[in-house]
């Protein structure tokens, strides 16, 4: 048995991580139980090795290949006790969570009638988007290839922005589980009650610990107008879900 000190479980996963996960993995992992050869009598094979001093578990190798390799290189990194072969490569939801609030996801595009945004007061404005399909992007994780997917589940709109010439219910923020619907059949509405007032319509897109928003400016009038400059695509907030994993390499 070698002398060489095991690392423990979360070093080696942390290393991993490191190395092997985001858009800027350099490397494929894979773990190798150590064991000594048996007798030729019990027909070959060899027994796996306990750790050492007590731990538990069994005796691996961690090792690393440069994810472009092919064939693979492996080199041995360092020594770890594990209750199984994949337990440092296994992916939890955290894990998928994290990821999920890295990557950037595609801007929803949002509808306002009337046109462009220009409304009369008084009378309801309608917002929706229509862009409410699932998106899945592709990333590494743990030295292996996983399909993350998310799908809008909730939309916050705001009529106004602080600083514009709405009025505070102008600025109370709306959360609806629903993208809204065009005219006839209209779900999601706001009335403005100030003429010529100038706002900025805004949709935020909340992800755990961060969020993202858009704007785009609208004007109110006594008669309908067309707005200057189109509406920005809103965020619409997505749950992310693990599709698949498939490991990239083999022991």
């Amino acid at each position: 048995m070698s002398c060489e000190k095991p690392v423990t479980p979360e070093e080696a996963r942390q290393y991993i991580e490191e190395h092997g996960s985001g858009p800027q993995a350099t490397h494929v992992y894979r773990t190798v139980a150590q064991c000594t050869p048996t007798s030729s009598d019990s027909g070959g094979g060899c027994t796996v090795l306990q750790c050492p001093n007590g731990e538990p578990g069994s005796l691996y190798s961690l090792e690393e290949s440069p994810i472009q390799a092919d064939p693979r290189i492996w080199t041995h990194i360092a020594f770890v006790c594990l209750e199984s072969a994949d337990e440092l490569q296994t992916i939890s939801a955290a894990d998928v969570a994290r990821e999920f609030k890295r990557l950037t996801w595609p801007a929803a595009r949002m509808t306002i009638q009337p046109p462009d945004g220009e409304t009369l007061v008084n009378l309801p404005t309608i917002f929706f988007t229509n862009d409410t399909s699932t998106q899945t992007q592709t990333v590494t994780l743990l030295g292996q290839t996983v399909e993350i997917e998310a799908t809008p589940a909730e939309w916050t709109w705001h009529w106004a922005t602080p600083g514009d010439d709405g009025t505070p219910d102008d600025r109370q923020p709306f959360t609806t589980a629903d993208p809204g619907s065009p005219h006839p059949n209209a779900t999601v509405t706001h009335a403005y009650t100030r003429a010529d007032a100038t706002v900025r319509h805004d949709s935020t897109s909340p992800t755990p610990d961060s969020s993202a928003s858009t704007t785009a400016p609208g004007k109110t009038s006594r008669d309908p107008h067309r707005q200057r400059r189109p509406p920005e695509p809103p965020r619409p907030r997505s749950t992310p879900t693990l599709v698949r994993d498939t490991p990239t390499s083999s022991p």
